[in-house]
């Protein structure tokens, strides 16, 4: 069953206190190496302005502050008001005043501004209308603005079982069979240049990194 905002809104709820704990598994199996990765993607620098989709607690805020630095922004967005919440803490702890929450609906959620880069690390897999997310936010992006999408994806290589074994592990997400068909990236690819593609875990995660066609087109000519 898929999802709507509301029920992922509920269930992101419920997760919110224990979210952090339960992605330590995940983090150790790869997943800390290709968030460090899909934002070094990015090619951010110093002063920059950047777009975190669907940020949940705030994982991938610290490696966002040193990619851009104190000069820089971060802009974080999350349906979940209590991911948020944690979010908050997490940018108050460290010390970062170069963040802003925003509670949105990625769905509906209109970027209010230019950014230098945007990542979105396990969020439009969820989301029905990731490829009018992925065409809305690629048309905020600066010259030479890079998207960086990064997430899980049906592993065509795996047994029956595995796969299964897979979506038990990830179920607690609200991750099921019906977003099999699911495919971020082939958004990435029609609304950007694709500048790189990599796939991770036998096939069942995967990183694509897009570029403004039209400066990507520029350069070329």
């Amino acid at each position: 069953m898929i999802l709507d905002s509301k029920q992922v809104a509920r269930l992101y709820r419920r997760l919110a206190p224990l979210y952090d704990p339960m992605v330590v598994p995940l983090e150790w199996l790869g997943a800390r190496r290709y968030r460090e990765r899909a934002v070094r993607s990015l090619e951010l620098r110093p002063g920059g302005v950047v777009l975190d989709l669907g940020c949940g607690t705030g994982l991938n805020m610290a490696l966002l502050h040193d990619a851009v630095g104190a000069d820089g922004r971060i802009v974080c967005v999350d349906l979940s008001a209590e991911m948020l919440a944690r979010a908050r803490r997490r940018a108050e702890r460290r010390g970062f005043n170069n963040v802003e929450l925003i509670h949105a609906d990625l769905v509906t959620f209109q970027p209010p501004a230019t950014y230098d880069g945007a990542l979105a690390t396990f969020a439009l897999e969820v989301v029905p209308e990731y490829d009018e997310v992925v065409r809305r936010v690629s048309a905020t992006l600066s010259s030479r603005g890079r998207l960086a999408v990064y997430g899980l994806k049906h592993p065509e290589r795996w047994p029956a079982w595995l796969v299964q074994l897979g979506i038990w592990i990830t179920a607690p997400f609200g991750v099921n069979r019906a977003y099999e068909a699911f495919r971020p990236y082939e958004a990435v690819r029609e609304d950007l240049s694709e500048v790189g593609y990599r796939e991770f875990l036998f096939g069942a995660g995967y990183l694509c990194v897009g570029e403004r066609a039209d400066v990507a087109a520029a350069e070329s000519g």
